[in-house]
C-alpha cells in the first residue's frame, strides 16, 4: 500500500512538473503576441489558474515563502480581487526583516525626538524579497511622543502590483543577483513583464495596490482609484497612538532583529 502511494505521488508530481514546462513555454510564446484571440486567452487564464493554485500548496515558511505569497498576489492579481490577510503580513514582514529600513525608521524617529525634522519624513530604504531580488521602497515615516513615549509608525506609499513603465525597469529587482543565474533569470523576467503589461492591456487583470503599513488596522489592499491617502493615514495613525496602541520603531523592528 505504502509503495503504491509514493508511486502515485512521484507520478503527480511528474506531471506537474511537466505541465509547468508546458505552461512556462506556451505562456512565453503568447506574450510577444500583439492581440490574443479567445482560444489564447482560454490557455493563458488556465496556465495562471494552474501555476498560482500549485503555489497554494507550497510551505510558506524560509525561502518558500516568497513562492507561496507571491502566488497569492498574482491570483488576486488575474482574479481582480484581494489577496489574503497573512500575505499582507509577510510584505510587512519583509519590510521589518530590513536592515536597512530599520536603520533609516530609528534615524527619523530619534531625528523628530531630538527637534531635527519634524514628525513626518519621506525615507528610500532596500528590501530584500530573497533570491538576490530586491527593492527600493519609498516609506512615509511619522513619530510623536505621547506621555514621554515615542510612538512610531510608516506607510509604503505607492506599492502596487503593476506592469512595469519606463520609469520602473523590471531588472532593478536584480541588481543584486550574481552571474551566470542573473543570465538565466534575466529573460524571464522580462517576459514576464510584457505578459502582465498585456495582460492589463486585454482587461484580464487588475492593477492591485497595496497600502503597506505598520499595523494591521491601516494596512489594506485596493485599486489606484480607492489608495489610502496620506492624510487619512495620518489621522488614524494618530488616533492609535493616542488609544496607546502605537509603538517606538524599536518595538516594531524588535520581533525581526
Amino acid at each position: 500500500m505504502r509503495k503504491s502511494r509514493l508511486k502515485h505521488l512521484f507520478v503527480g508530481l511528474g506531471l506537474v512538473v511537466l505541465y509547468s514546462g508546458v505552461a512556462a513555454g506556451d505562456l512565453w510564446s503568447l506574450s510577444e503576441n500583439p492581440d490574443w484571440s479567445g482560444f489564447q486567452r482560454l490557455r493563458i487564464k488556465t496556465h495562471l489558474e494552474a501555476i498560482t493554485t500549485t503555489t497554494l500548496f507550497v510551505p510558506p515558511v524560509g525561502p518558500l515563502r516568497a513562492v507561496h505569497h507571491g502566488g497569492r498576489l498574482l491570483d488576486a492579481y488575474i482574479d481582480q480581487d484581494e489577496a489574503p490577510g497573512y500575505t499582507m503580513n509577510f510584505l510587512r514582514g519583509l519590510v521589518l526583516e530590513a536592515a536597512d529600513c530599520r536603520k533609516k525608521v530609528s534615524s527619523h524617529e530619534q531625528n523628530h525626538l531630538a527637534g531635527r525634522v519634524g514628525p513626518l519624513g519621506t525615507i528610500k530604504c532596500e528590501v530584500p524579497f530573497g533570491y538576490g531580488l530586491q527593492d527600493t521602497f519609498q516609506i512615509l515615516v511619522y513619530s510623536q511622543r505621547i506621555d514621554k513615549k515615542a510612538q512610531t509608525a510608516f506607510f509604503v506609499n505607492g506599492l502596487g502590483l503593476v506592469p512595469s513603465n519606463e520609469n520602473q525597469s523590471p531588472m532593478y529587482l536584480l541588481r543584486k543577483v550574481k552571474q551566470p543565474l542573473k543570465d538565466v533569470v534575466e529573460p524571464a523576467v522580462m517576459k514576464l513583464d510584457s505578459l502582465f503589461t498585456q495582460l492589463e492591456n486585454q482587461k484580464m487583470a487588475r492593477q492591485l495596490w497595496i497600502n503597506l503599513t505598520d499595523a494591521v488596522e491601516t494596512s489594506r489592499y485596493s485599486d489606484q482609484a480607492h489608495r489610502m491617502k496620506q492624510a487619512e493615514w495620518k489621522k488614524k495613525t494618530r488616533e492609535r497612538n493616542r488609544a496607546g496602541e502605537g509603538m517606538s520603531a524599536e518595538m516594531l523592528f524588535a520581533p525581526y532583529r
